[in-house]
């Protein structure tokens, strides 16, 4: 077989066309710094790449999720705690009103605190976060609670707890209902 200067020079071309192709492809893992930029590079480790990437982003969605539950937990257990507290000042009053010393007049004033810790009781259990109820279960856009003239209490709520995704197959419980937080056991309400 003859060699032709053609056929050189046809040789010469496409070896100085893959030598381009090559620098490319290194230049441009130099400049990304990964050694796969695209699945024909390495497909066995480009699946890898993808199941990993799938895994970071599941992590990074359980640890939004459990920076949310851990501020619902925490607000949840500051209206609890103010709730506590109302029944602290409520059973205080009580053991005052008791004790049969006091005159009619300031017997009025003490009904009048009585009254403003059932508003206060109210008001705890209709917490709102950002325009939520705490304590409504899934209806968190209606109080949870409502009172009447006469002081009858109804719940608004439902029994649903709101759960959260904390890890593949597995979640927990964030809140608690109004109706087991206030009514449940004892009826704070009633007791107030």
């Amino acid at each position: 077989m003859r060699v032709t200067t053609g056929m050189i020079y046809s040789m010469t071309n496409v070896n100085i066309t893959n030598q381009y192709e090559q620098m490319f492809l290194l230049n441009e893992k130099v400049t990304s710094g990964k050694r796969i930029n695209r699945p024909s590079d390495d497909p066995v480790d480009a699946g890898k790449v993808l199941d990993y990437r799938a895994l970071v982003g599941a992590l990074d969605q359980y640890t939004r999720n459990v920076n949310r539950g851990i501020n619902l937990l925490r607000n949840t257990e500051t209206a609890l705690d103010n709730a506590g507290q109302v029944l602290t000042d409520a059973k205080t009053l009580a053991e005052q009103m008791a004790t049969g010393s006091y005159n009619e007049d300031q017997r009025t004033v003490l009904a009048v605190q009585a009254e403003q810790l059932f508003r206060q009781m109210l008001q705890v259990a209709n917490t709102q976060i950002s325009g939520r109820y705490l304590f409504s279960g899934f209806k968190t856009d209606t109080p949870a609670f409502s009172a009447d003239d006469h002081y009858n209490v109804a719940y608004q709520g439902d029994a649903n707890q709101i759960r959260i995704a904390v890890q593949q197959n597995s979640a927990v419980a964030v809140n608690i209902t109004g109706q087991a937080a206030f009514l449940d056991g004892t009826n704070v309400f009633n007791v107030l």
